[in-house]
């Protein structure tokens, strides 16, 4: 899914919470919710100090993430899940990077990445991963930028998107 906004990822995490809890799905102290950067950075990198979850060079990225061009047979964005298992990382985790830039749930801190949830911004959230835009070297574990909390411009969120983390309430 793409063309999302913060306000949209945090409402569809507010709809699966009440989902999942008539449900009886959601163990005691847990919700839905986007990750954290530190979360979505460990998460990317499947515990690994790499540049890419798969290592430290680019060489290697075709068929793993979809970015500028249309080496994977799609223009823009990729069906989820498209490269298969090589698309994955250690943790079995899909399209961790390329595809759509991932929001996180840190406001944006210009200055450095948190490793416990920032909320110092009020104007931006974070997001990370790189995108179908993006070149491949900007495709990286470590790529984060910003999204206007309140954006309503659908061109500019065309490469935004979100997955949700089962976690404790923060």
């Amino acid at each position: 899914m793409s063309c999302i906004t913060p306000g949209d990822a945090i409402a569809f995490c507010a709809w699966l919470n009440e989902k999942e809890k008539k449900a009886n799905k959601l163990p005691a102290g847990m919700i839905c919710r986007l990750p954290t950067e530190a979360e979505w950075e460990y998460a990317c990198r499947a515990g690994k100090p790499t540049k890419f979850w798969w290592g430290d060079k680019l060489e290697g990225a075709e068929m793993r993430i979809n970015s500028d061009g249309k080496a994977d047979g799609f223009e823009f964005i990729s069906p989820a899940d498209h490269f298969k298992s090589r698309g994955r990382n250690k943790f079995g985790l899909a399209d961790m990077l390329g595809n759509v830039m991932e929001l996180c749930l840190d406001k944006f801190d210009k200055a450095q990445a948190h490793e416990e949830v920032w909320t110092g911004n009020a104007t931006s959230h974070v997001a990370r991963g790189g995108a179908f835009r993006s070149t491949p070297g900007d495709v990286r574990c470590a790529s984060r930028m910003w999204i206007r909390t309140s954006a309503t411009d659908i061109g500019a969120q065309a490469n935004v998107g979100f997955r949700v983390c089962c976690a404790l309430a923060r």
